[in-house]
């Protein structure tokens, strides 16, 4: 996709702290960009498939104090997830050299 679209997609579908997140050593991890775009994608598949729409940006992936990620809602797409009557999220990612996946149960 960056190879398509050059580096400039990277902002419109990730935060300035994801992008960080997604720094290693040598640079960006491209793994790790893989994965939170995966849980961008299967977070707003939960809002979509009950209406709601969510943005990129609004869609944000952490990570805990052991390192798990969880997923934080910003603006609209917070406001989406409670009009769904979302109190919660639960993330899993997972990813290999070439392939990455990412689920989301909202509850």
């Amino acid at each position: 996709m960056v190879g398509r679209c050059g580096p400039v997609v990277l902002d419109r579908l990730l935060t300035s702290r994801e992008l960080a997140d997604a720094r290693g050593a040598r640079g960006l991890v491209w793994t790790r960009l893989a994965g939170r775009i995966a849980a961008k994608e299967a977070t707003k598949k939960v809002l979509g498939s009950r209406g709601q729409t969510a943005r990129w940006t609004e869609v944000e992936v952490r990570l805990g104090s052991h390192g798990e990620p969880y997923v934080e809602l910003h603006g609209r797409t917070r406001l989406a997830a409670e009009r769904c009557g979302l109190t919660g999220m639960l993330l899993s990612i997972s990813h290999e050299k070439d392939v990455a996946i990412a689920v989301v149960l909202g509850w």
